[in-house]
């Protein structure tokens, strides 16, 4: 079996993400690059479950 390789590439959310990814995919296409693992570090700007007043304003 033969091995797979990918691309391991986080973007932080925000306004920055479309211009990351669109940079990305140019990349990737120069590069022969053909599979990208996108991380998405979500879990870094997680506070915790909202509760209380917080639920009321999602």
């Amino acid at each position: 079996m033969p091995a797979r390789y990918h691309l391991r590439f986080q973007i932080r959310p925000g306004a920055a993400a479309g211009r990351q990814a669109a940079e990305l995919a140019a990349f990737c296409g120069e590069s022969g690059v053909e599979e990208v693992v996108l991380l998405i570090a979500a879990e870094e700007f997680h506070d915790g479950h909202p509760s209380g007043p917080e639920e009321d304003r999602l």
